[in-house]
């Protein structure tokens, strides 16, 4: 896969105190571009685990029960988890109108109260396709991420940042 764009909140124009770190940043993108899934069938079945494989030594997880973050009260998880460092990534796919339900997802992990999630990433594909035709899907992410949530996690005190990275598959 091949990673065509990446930004974070600063980079659409809100006040962020404590950016993305860079170091975590360079192991996400690393492992994105490192994934070699050439169909749309491949990365349905199976990106989620490929990225968590390729994330695993630097501290992230994919264990349902570790990404669980707001048990026992809700059964919801996010994708993949790092502990340590309180980022929390959420994958689509496919579907552009869940990019704003999985951002406030990452939102409420860092709303608990204990937060679980100071960082959040949404790894999105640059297209998806509408009755055959492709269409953008990162354009319409951020522009949903600019409408009905970057205000919200500017404004959050515990939700420092969210790093968008957007990927082509690379047909092999």
């Amino acid at each position: 896969m091949k990673v065509v764009e990446t930004y974070c909140l600063g980079d659409l124009g809100f006040p962020i105190k404590f950016p993305f770190p860079a170091g975590e940043r360079k192991k996400i993108l690393g492992a994105v571009g490192e994934i070699a899934l050439s169909s749309q069938r491949e990365i349905q079945r199976d990106l989620d685990a490929e990225l968590a494989r390729k994330l695993e030594k630097n501290g992230y997880t994919s264990d349902h029960n570790k990404c669980k973050l707001w048990r026992p009260d809700f059964e919801h998880a996010i994708d993949i988890y790092n502990q340590s460092r309180l980022i929390g990534i959420e994958i689509e796919k496919s579907e552009k109108k869940r990019v704003v339900h999985d951002v406030l997802k990452l939102v409420n992990g860092a709303s608990t109260f204990v937060p679980k999630i100071r960082y959040g990433v949404l790894v999105i594909p640059s297209k998806y396709f509408v009755r055959g035709k492709p269409k953008s899907f990162a354009a319409t992410a951020k522009q949903d991420i600019r409408f009905y949530v970057g205000n919200i996690i500017a404004n959050s005190a515990n939700m420092h940042d969210l790093l968008v990275v957007v990927y082509d598959v690379v047909k092999t």
